[in-house]
């Protein structure tokens, strides 16, 4: 376990700022977009049914900021945590003087989060849990739901085990950090933990090459009609690469 907890925070240390490069397209803007609607989503919700102001938010993983900017955008007290000391690092320095945002901490969610933060309105843990096996996953939940006022969402992604993209997951998989599951295990998992009112969803089936290749409306239109199409057809997540997954405390 540790010893996959230091790959897992090796390889973030390393990458740093230059993961911000993976979102430059105007195809992963426009996925970003679609990722960061359920935030939006969420945050109505919470406004709608608690009336509260601020509404406090953590964001785990936080990484480049990249759901931090979108969260900041609304009225909102920010907690964020990673794993890698220099994400930490380069946010502190991104969001310095920011009154919104309160509290950074390194800190793996396979353990319970700091009291001191008290509990939380919405959780963020985009791109995140499953750098740990799905084994772990009831346990990462547990932690978070600890943190989390009654009526709270969580708001998570986990890769699906049946994605179109399975075969070159099986061809590097020894290269490349991550688990996967299937739909109904997550909502086993989801609902033991604690949770319920399970929302799932997917964005996208096709490869993420295409959407680094994507670079002009004409193209991402393209992309996204084809992506439209499949939804259509499939629904919201047979075959989707990433489960989106909101649920309630």
């Amino acid at each position: 376990m540790i010893k996959k907890r230091n790959h897992v925070t090796d390889y973030w240390n390393k990458r740093g700022e230059t993961y911000s490069r993976s979102w430059q397209s105007v195809a992963k803007k426009r996925l970003s977009s679609l990722e960061t609607g359920l935030f939006k989503n969420a945050y109505k919700s919470i406004i709608t049914t608690s009336n509260k102001n601020p509404v406090k938010v953590l964001d785990i993983g936080i990484a480049i900021g990249r759901i931090s900017d979108v969260i900041l955008k609304y009225d909102v007290s920010l907690y964020c945590t990673d794993i890698s000391e220099t994400m930490i690092r380069l946010c502190e320095n991104k969001y310095k003087g920011n009154s919104k945002v309160k509290k950074f901490k390194i800190h793996d969610v396979r353990t319970p989060l700091p009291n001191t933060w008290g509990k939380f309105d919405i959780v963020t843990a985009y791109r995140v849990l499953s750098y740990n096996p799905v084994s772990q996953l009831h346990n990462q939940l547990i932690n978070i739901n600890k943190s989390m006022n009654k009526g709270g969402l969580l708001i998570f992604t986990f890769s699906n085990k049946y994605s179109s993209t399975l075969l070159p997951k099986i061809i590097y998989r020894k290269y490349r950090l991550g688990y996967d599951t299937s739909y109904n295990e997550i909502k086993k998992i989801v609902k033991n933990a604690g949770f319920s009112e399970c929302y799932i969803t997917g964005f996208s089936r096709l490869i993420d090459t295409l959407y680094d290749r994507c670079n002009d409306k004409r193209s991402a239109d393209i992309l996204f009609g084809i992506e439209k199409l499949l939804g259509a057809i499939l629904g919201p997540t047979l075959f989707a690469r990433l489960f989106y997954i909101t649920c309630k405390k």
